[in-house]
């Protein structure tokens, strides 16, 4: 799917413009009438930064998990119900924490390679789990991969990239991506991150080769992260 938007910067422009000559009127006492000091609240950035996630990114599920998370907030305000935050709070720690100990002690163990054969175009999710698998292929256009609590490493090295531009779209949340690709790929990167990160690791950085090929990385990353990396020299042996 492509994103509604092509333009980011020009969205993003748009919103710290009308964002900040909104923030300026109200301090300026020009529209007290509509109290817009109540939306001057995290979880309403969270909203916004949702929102623009949706409409300048393919891949829909970040945008999603943003929205839902600032409306769990935003809505009991809204219908005037109030919950007990000081249950739920501790309550989402301790969760978290559970996760986090399970992940490292149990999941760890599920972690195994496989090998597979003519994946052309790729389409991963690992949800509170973890996974190594070998791609090969002769024509490799893409796809997408999806890691929430979990981690992927996707090992490209014994595949070729096929003519033409390609989008591997990916999205991660408390979660990790490494992607291991041949050291002569020309590939380029369109991550959006929020307190995370999305880099390309390869030595000699991110060196365009070859036009006629090309793989773009697009997608977005959230509490987690991801790299791109090749092994110096030849191919590592498939195992």
């Amino acid at each position: 799917m492509k994103p509604l938007v092509k333009n980011k910067n020009l969205l993003l422009g748009g919103l710290f413009i009308v964002i900040g000559t909104l923030w300026l009127l109200n301090n300026a006492g020009l529209l007290q009438e509509y109290n817009l000091n109540n939306y001057f609240k995290w979880y309403y950035i969270l909203l916004v930064v949702g929102v623009y996630s949706l409409l300048t990114n393919s891949n829909l599920t970040g945008g999603l998990v943003l929205i839902a998370i600032s409306l769990f907030f935003i809505l009991p305000r809204q219908f005037g119900i109030h919950p007990d935050w000081s249950i739920i709070i501790p309550m989402i720690l301790i969760l978290i924490g559970v996760i986090i100990i399970w992940r490292k002690n149990h999941f760890g163990k599920l972690k195994k390679a496989e090998n597979a054969e003519n994946i052309h175009i790729m389409d991963e999710a690992h949800i509170l789990s973890g996974a190594e698998k070998f791609i090969h292929s002769d024509r490799f256009q893409g796809g997408k991969i999806t890691c929430i609590l979990g981690g992927a490493e996707i090992d490209l090295t014994s595949s070729e990239l096929a003519e033409g531009v390609h989008t591997l779209d990916i999205f991660t949340l408390f979660g990790g991506i490494s992607l291991i690709v041949p050291p002569d790929w020309t590939i380029k990167t369109e991550v959006s991150a929020l307190l995370g990160g999305f880099s390309d690791e390869r030595p000699g950085g991110p060196e365009v080769i070859d036009e006629s090929k090309v793989l773009v990385i697009k997608g977005f990353v959230m509490l987690g992260g991801g790299e791109i990396k090749s092994y110096r020299g030849k191919k590592k042996p498939i195992q």
